[in-house]
């Protein structure tokens, strides 16, 4: 999963294959019953742009960002609380260090 540099909040997500270096990369844990989770590293990044966060979008490398019934992506929620990303803090401050410390996302069985 590269996180993708030149956009405001935005991880694209890797097609499968393992990145040689974690640098640019997150990474999640084995899932377990359904939930996947962050690992132990540290996520966090310069905020680009001032706002308030509302969702998240992950998506593969290449996403084109358009309209698409093909493109993989997953989209979820942010918060502080009760959501599928929670943050200290909605309120995001342009130059300042977003870090993530914990995240979960739970996908039913299909």
């Amino acid at each position: 999963i590269a996180k993708d540099a030149a956009s405001t909040g935005t991880f694209t997500v890797n097609d499968g294959t393992v990145a040689a270096s974690a640098i640019n990369f997150i990474r999640f844990g084995l899932p377990s019953a359904g939930v996947i989770s962050k690992d132990s590293d540290t996520w966090s990044g310069t905020v680009l742009a001032s706002g308030t966060a509302a969702y998240f979008r992950l998506v593969q490398l290449g996403d084109t960002g358009g309209l698409s019934t093909t493109e993989l992506r997953f989209q979820g929620e942010v918060g502080t609380s009760g959501t599928e990303l929670n943050l200290s803090s909605v309120i995001l401050v342009a130059a300042t260090t977003l870090t993530i410390g914990s995240a979960a996302f739970t996908f039913p069985v299909s």
